[in-house]
């Protein structure tokens, strides 16, 4: 049992706040814990990604939140450096998709919002961006290969993909 000292009085407050800060110090928080795990996936992801003419191109089905897309888009492309990314993905029947372009792609004619657009009008969607990073929704999951072997016939009127 028990017993307190004399000489702990007052000292529990610190010695909880200590432990409290320690646990705090081991443990990631979630978004962080996520960023890493999305970070190895990507790594693992690059080396799907098919050279052509000095463009990497990547097409990628990818299993995650719609929110963590598009930084993982951002990354892959930063990574790759002469590249043109595409991801998607199916989260309970709703479609997105997610181009990425790097500057060198960008000037061989290549653009994010014409990538996605394509693939979301594929699956009865819409959608847009800017010429180095868009996103898209679709709203008919049953037409996704449709979409990305419409997204590979544009690609290869550009340069010869796939």
């Amino acid at each position: 049992r028990f017993q307190s000292r004399p000489y702990l009085k007052g000292c529990e407050e610190k010695i909880a706040y200590d432990i409290v800060k320690k646990a705090e110090q081991k443990v990631m928080s979630l978004p962080e814990l996520k960023q890493k795990i999305a970070a190895a996936e990507g790594d693992q992801i690059l080396k799907e990604a098919v050279e052509v003419d000095g463009i990497k191109v990547l097409i990628k089905k990818v299993e995650m939140a719609s929110n963590e897309v598009k930084p993982l888009a951002e990354q892959l492309v930063g990574k790759l450096k002469d590249a043109v990314v595409m991801l998607y993905t199916n989260n309970d029947g709703k479609v997105m998709f997610v181009a990425g372009c790097s500057k060198s792609a960008i000037e061989k004619g290549f653009k994010a919002s014409d990538i996605v657009k394509k693939a979301a009008m594929a699956c009865g969607g819409n959608g847009g961006g800017r010429p180095d990073l868009a996103s898209a929704g679709g709203k008919d999951a049953s037409k996704l290969a449709d979409a990305v072997n419409e997204v590979k016939v544009m690609l290869n009127k550009l340069v010869k993909v796939m």
